[in-house]
């Protein structure tokens, strides 16, 4: 990036949201302890096919971040702080927070990641898989379909992230 386009993004305050490397901007809720937990277990669980293994390895720290970064997220608009980690032109339209299908759970809190299933290796450089996020408090759910790409530099990134 050169030198004007940079001090523009930062002026600005796009920076964060477009920077290589550049972290999300954090929700409001924080996930606790057992959620991150739970997480870790289901992306080490029995329902990831053991052929698919080695890329939930690749692919764990990115996805890691932006599964709890959508459990935590109040708004429709979670897109625009996960740039780093999206394919690029992937647009807005497919990174929908969870907690978006609840009605009655505390926003304040972090919705829970109950179930990762349905993972399929769509072709030798892409894959999807489904998140099932669940609100303790209300026990509503919100079902999220993922798909991640192989960029050529190696890097997995999101090219879907929705219904």
């Amino acid at each position: 990036m050169n030198s004007i386009r940079a001090r523009l993004m930062v002026i600005v305050g796009m920076a964060p949201f477009l920077a290589y490397g550049a972290q999300p901007r954090p929700p409001a809720a924080q996930p606790t302890a057992a959620q991150r937990q739970e997480l870790a277990k289901l992306l080490d669980g029995p329902s990831i096919p053991a052929p698919m293994r080695p890329i939930f390895q690749q692919t764990r720290e990115s996805m890691t971040r932006v599964l709890l970064y959508l459990s935590c997220y109040p708004g429709w608009d979670a897109w625009k702080y996960l740039g780093e980690y999206q394919v690029p032109g992937t647009g807005n339209a497919y990174y929908l927070a969870a907690m978006n299908a609840t009605h009655y759970h505390d926003r304040s809190q972090c919705l829970t990641i109950r179930r990762i299933r349905s993972v399929q290796q769509t072709s030798a450089d892409a894959f999807s898989f489904r998140v099932l996020f669940v609100a303790d408090d209300s026990n509503e759910s919100a079902d999220r379909t993922f798909g991640m790409v192989r960029q050529p530099d190696g890097h997995w990134l999101f090219a879907r992230g929705g219904f």
